[in-house]
């Protein structure tokens, strides 16, 4: 079922002027960053939290700016969530 969807995927991302094998559908395995460690889930964590936080600048204005320095502030004493 993975391979399946990773090499569907690879061929999305490269588009029909790639040719891909078979064995594209097993390059993941060599890629520790998508089972170790929770990596690919700490950065859409971290991607999602940047989105939210710009958004809410860009809608909030200069209050939220100071929202955020103020946290940027805190350093590691408070929780990012």
């Amino acid at each position: 079922m993975f391979k399946k969807v990773y090499y569907e995927l690879n061929s999305k991302y490269y588009g029909p002027d790639i040719v891909s094998d078979d064995e594209i559908a097993m390059e993941w395995e060599r890629i520790p960053h998508f089972y170790f460690n929770f990596y690919v889930y700490q950065y859409a964590t971290g991607f999602s939290a940047a989105v939210a936080i710009a958004r809410r600048i860009l809608k909030g204005g200069e209050p939220a700016v100071a929202d955020y320095m103020e946290f940027l502030k805190s350093g590691g004493t408070k929780s990012p969530a």
